[in-house]
């Protein structure tokens, strides 16, 4: 590309960026994305993922999972090449899938909420797009400002300030109209908002219908070596799935069954499963063994339900003993090792655990008496 080009190309862009954040702020600010994030989503969603972006982000598991595991590749590109990190001004993500169709997962749709720097994740965008050889285009959806990069269908749609839909050009025109009320939103669907109430106060969030076609794929998926867990998925109707990442860390997850007969048979299965791997000593000598231990599994109706509850240090030492069996491709960041101050032999009532002295992080509890 010559240097007149390549000037013009640049000149495009920052005409594109400033008439586009001019005419977000003063025609549009006044899309309010604020409220319940089902309120922002269509009816009709299948699933729906709710993620608190700070609390998680400001959480010790992130830290130890995302960042000292060298999996923030993307967002330290993003930083190295544009000065941004796009997340710090998201306060919450909503995700979604539209429609159980079989080819429903082409109609996903993202809405960010917070304090958006619109302009620079513009230019940020342009600069990535532009040096894969792409160019930025500005468009208009339903009337709102919104830009399309690359080659694919992908566009987003800036709703005031405080918004950002992304998605194909039909699933951010519906979650416009959704905001301004002219669709109907997902707070009116009790399948997917009465499990979102229950979660209240979670930081992360997950309900879904399971669709015919769905379970058929899990259960073909299970069918050769996962029979009875196969033949006890197939009734599945919903998934509910609520955490909290904080100290504790808490996890519940529900299974809605066509009957409670169904639930209850689902619920044997995985009890009996625990057991068998209780009795494994690979498995019961590790964190993974008294994480199982402190698993509640229980039948409530067409429901089974998991609970658990863990200590950050607990926590912690699962999600080390989850990185080394994932074997990342960059090598962990080194931390020092943090001494405990819980007093030893609180095991259960505690979180406290026989450590590894070559690698406090894992802990191996040779000296637990059978439970």
């Amino acid at each position: 590309m010559s240097a007149p080009v390549r000037l013009q190309t640049k000149l495009a862009i920052a005409g594109t960026v400033a008439a586009l954040g001019a005419f977000a702020y003063f025609v549009h600010h006044r899309l309010d994305v604020t409220g319940h994030p089902l309120a922002n989503v269509p009816r009709g969603a299948s699933a729906v993922l709710y993620v608190d972006v700070a609390a998680v982000r400001g959480s010790s598991l992130w830290e130890r999972w995302v960042i000292d595991g060298g999996r923030d590749r993307g967002l330290r590109r993003l930083r190295e090449e544009c000065g941004l990190d796009p997340l710090a001004s998201v306060s919450d993500l909503t995700a979604f899938v539209i429609g159980t169709e079989g080819r429903s997962l082409d109609h996903v749709g993202f809405l960010a909420r917070g304090e958006l720097e619109h302009e620079a994740l513009v230019r940020c965008m342009a600069k990535v797009v532009g040096g894969a050889g792409g160019e930025v285009e500005q468009l208009e959806i339903d009337g709102v400002p919104a830009v399309a990069g690359g080659r694919g269908r992908s566009r987003i749609a800036f709703l005031g300030r405080s918004g950002l839909a992304w998605g194909s050009h039909e699933t951010v025109e519906r979650i416009i109209k959704t905001v301004r009320g002219a669709l109907r939103a997902s707070e009116d669907d009790p399948s997917i908002a009465d499990p979102f109430q229950e979660a209240a106060g979670a930081d992360v969030v997950v309900v879904g219908r399971v669709p015919s076609h769905w379970r058929e794929a899990l259960s073909r998926r299970l069918l050769d070596s996962q029979e009875a867990l196969s033949r006890a998925l197939a009734p599945m109707e919903r998934i509910a799935f609520a955490a909290q990442v904080g100290d504790p860390v808490k996890v519940d997850l529900a299974i809605t069954f066509a009957s409670e007969e169904d639930a209850a048979r689902f619920t044997t299965e995985l009890q009996r499963r625990r057991e068998s791997l209780e009795r494994q000593p690979a498995v019961a000598l590790t964190v993974a063994g008294r994480a199982l231990r402190r698993l509640e599994i229980r039948t409530a109706s067409k429901e089974s339900r998991l609970s658990i509850s863990l200590s950050s240090e607990t926590a912690h030492a699962l999600v080390d003993l989850a990185s080394a069996l994932s074997q990342p491709e960059e090598p962990p960041r080194m931390r020092s090792p943090q001494p405990t101050t819980a007093p030893p032999g609180e095991a259960e009532g505690g979180e406290t655990e026989a450590g590894n002295p070559q690698n406090p992080d894992i802990v191996i509890e040779r000296d637990r008496p059978a439970p």
